[in-house]
């Protein structure tokens, strides 16, 4: 999360969510240390949520 807030990279997270599978992709806007929580695309989710992550690589 910290690499895709700083250098605006695109991540994949996958999430848990007990009935679907929940993949959000996009940049990192911002981070809720106190609440834990970060923004995707204008959406907050809960750090303790995310299973997963993957950067994507330019090079």
């Amino acid at each position: 999360m910290a690499e895709s807030l700083q250098l605006r990279r695109v991540i994949e997270l996958r999430m848990y969510e007990p009935f679907e599978e929940l993949v959000v992709r996009g940049v990192v806007e911002r981070v809720d240390q106190y609440d834990g929580r970060f923004m995707v695309d204008g959406e907050w989710y809960k750090v303790r949520d995310a299973e997963g992550a993957t950067v994507e690589d330019y090079s």
